[in-house]
């Protein structure tokens, strides 16, 4: 068996595992959030001599107006985390239809597929894809035309949720350190929490560097295959004396409304709530902007041909 086709096979096989795993990574952190760092602020920290019950619930500084807001707003954090995540695992990224449609004219070279306008190959599914970005182990999906939204949008929510973790996290986290001696009233142990801290800073840190190239790629008109396609014709443009022009880029507002399907169809608020949205257009034709005729010579032969085109 050729070495990529090793290696494929186990993304594809791992997959389930990465799923299960980061699963209880984020509902471990969780139950920290919820079991220790609300109540550290919520009812005082020990160090400064405010002592509570384990069932914090009883103490009427607990249940206030603000409290109950910054509850509902946590709370709506993770409901988003949740569905985007589980959306982005179940949900079909789209393939084209077996038979050639109206309008699409080329075969993939690996399947023998239609190939529709931005569809790629993916080597670990072994099929195309609308709107390929890449195949993400720990969605055990592709990222494509039909979940790509909820790809970015689960990134988005679980970087912000990582940093909330960590800012509001440092009080007991020093507190569980154990310096001064000081008492842990809390049902988390202290080491597991400085565990989940030391976690939720890798999180931010990873899937704010990852999240943020993707929102870089969302903005720009782009996925991540078209990048490097673009980075080529880039460079062969410039060596003819021409300028390359991303024919997807509509702008940063409506690459944004185009890509979120908002304000439009559907309310922007939308993206604030746990709710199904499905991507705008079929997945075969797509709005471009006005170019010049010669920007893109590759397709004319006037240019040679990249090394390798998905």
């Amino acid at each position: 068996m050729h070495p990529e086709a090793v290696v494929d096979k186990a993304i594809y096989n791992g997959g389930p595992i990465l799923i299960a795993l980061a699963i209880c990574l984020i509902g471990e952190c969780t139950v920290a959030f919820y079991t220790v760092i609300l109540p550290y602020h919520w009812l005082g920290s020990p160090l400064a001599g405010h002592h509570f019950p384990l069932a914090p619930v009883q103490n009427p500084r607990f249940l206030t107006f603000v409290n109950l807001l910054h509850l509902a707003f946590t709370l709506l954090v993770v409901c988003n985390i949740a569905f985007n995540y589980a959306m982005a695992i179940r949900t079909n990224p789209g393939v084209p239809l077996a038979v050639l449609e109206e309008g699409v004219e080329k075969r993939c070279k690996k399947c023998g597929g239609p190939k529709p306008e931005r569809t790629h190959h993916c080597s670990v599914c072994n099929r195309c894809i609308q709107r390929f970005d890449h195949h993400c182990p720990w969605i055990h999906n592709c990222v494509g035309h039909h979940n790509h939204r909820y790809f970015i949008v689960f990134m988005v929510y679980l970087c912000f949720a990582a940093i909330y973790f960590v800012v509001l996290g440092f009080g007991p986290f020093f507190l569980a350190l154990d310096f001064v001696g000081s008492s842990w009233p809390y049902l988390f142990s202290r080491s597991l929490y400085c565990f989940n801290l030391v976690l939720a800073c890798a999180m931010a840190l990873a899937v704010g560097t990852m999240g943020g190239w993707h929102v870089y790629l969302t903005l720009t008109g782009q996925t991540t295959v078209e990048f490097y396609e673009n980075s080529y014709d880039k460079e062969v443009a410039k060596e003819h004396g021409e300028m390359f022009v991303n024919p997807y880029d509509l702008g940063v507002k409506a690459n944004l409304r185009t890509f979120l399907n908002v304000c439009d169809a559907y309310p922007w608020w939308y993206v604030l709530l746990p709710i199904p949205v499905p991507p705008k257009g079929d997945g075969k034709t797509w709005d471009r902007r006005a170019v010049p005729s010669r920007h893109r010579g590759l397709s004319s032969g006037l240019y040679p041909p990249p090394l390798a085109r998905v």
